[in-house]
């Protein structure tokens, strides 16, 4: 028998990169690989369903483009043995390409950050410290959890990350719905008491002290991002398929630079059109004041319903009928 020569190698890598492309968003959920020790069908394994509804669909074109520059990783991401320094750094910008456009469709957090930067008053270089912070937990996750099933069960890994995936994101939206309860009637309770103040902060106005403001962020991002991107489980699975792990972990970290740069943007969208809403109420203090505090309440209230729409099916999935 003939020892595989590098270009059947490759063929075969690129085809099984296919596979997974399509296998990950449509194969059935499994037993949660956190609890069980076997594939063994033994008993009523739950079988968690997706966290976002089917019609939430990116645009056509956006996709397209994203499989383009899927299929281009999946061409210059090659073994150490045939890479030159000018392929690496074509991985690499591929791979911060890919992030930029991924963070573009559905879901992401772009939906948290932008209400929560509507609601509160902040720093200037807050929206970036929040897309990044929220970008590298969510391509963190995915290193994590490779690594993690890796050293558990290998002979499983593309099973038991799909499953693992599901949980973590499903978790992640009734964690968020949890956070959102809590901030939101602290909101209610300072606004129910009057306690919400206008301030200025070097001539920019808005409600509440820049202190104020940031409480609750950083911890409502990250809550909602602590689930793996499928973007960098993606490329983490054909890495290993390459037996080439480092550099499948630095092209994720290059991705999620990628998608900080999407959420970031988001963010500060945001913020700015905050800053701009309170510069034209202008000496109107009291109104100023009124108005961050209906949108401190009215954002939380949103971030708690949006994030129990979202777990839904998953939550759901979770209690079978009969």
């Amino acid at each position: 028998m003939k020892p595989p020569t590098p270009k059947s190698f490759m063929s075969h890598s690129k085809a099984a990169l296919l596979c997974l492309l399509f296998f990950i968003p449509c194969s059935p959920a499994g037993a949660n690989p956190f609890l069980s020790g076997s594939s063994s069908s033994e008993g009523a394994a739950v079988q968690p369903q997706p966290v976002r509804p089917p019609v939430l669909q990116g645009p056509g074109e956006l996709g397209a483009l994203q499989m383009k520059i899927r299929n281009r990783l999946a061409e210059i991401f090659v073994p150490s043995g045939q890479a030159t320094p000018a392929l690496r750094a074509a991985l690499l910008l591929t791979a911060l390409a890919y992030g930029f456009l991924h963070a573009l469709g559905p879901g992401h957090r772009k939906t948290v950050v932008f209400t929560l930067f509507l609601s509160r008053k902040t720093r200037w270089w807050e929206p970036a410290a929040a897309g990044f912070l929220s970008a590298g937990a969510h391509g963190g996750m995915g290193i994590f959890l490779i690594l993690l099933l890796r050293m558990l069960n290998p002979l499983s890994l593309l099973q038991d990350t799909e499953n693992a995936s599901r949980y973590l994101e499903g978790g992640t939206y009734l964690a968020l719905a949890l956070v959102g309860t809590v901030f939101l009637a602290g909101a209610l309770k300072q606004l129910i008491r009057g306690e919400h103040r206008h301030h200025h902060d070097g001539g920019n106005h808005g409600a509440g002290t820049v202190a104020r403001g940031s409480r609750g962020i950083y911890l409502t991002v990250l809550t909602a991002s602590l689930f793996p991107c499928p973007g960098s489980i993606l490329i983490l699975l054909f890495s290993l398929s390459l037996g080439e792990i480092g550099w499948g972990i630095l092209a994720v970290l290059f991705l999620s630079l990628g998608m900080g740069v999407t959420i970031t943007g988001a963010a500060l969208l945001a913020r700015t059109g905050r800053e701009g809403l309170f510069r034209r109420l202008g000496a109107r203090e009291k109104g100023a004041a009124r108005l961050s505090a209906a949108l401190e309440s009215g954002a939380y209230l949103f971030l708690v319903g949006f994030s129990l729409w979202m777990a839904a099916p998953f939550a759901l999935s979770l209690f079978p009928a009969g």
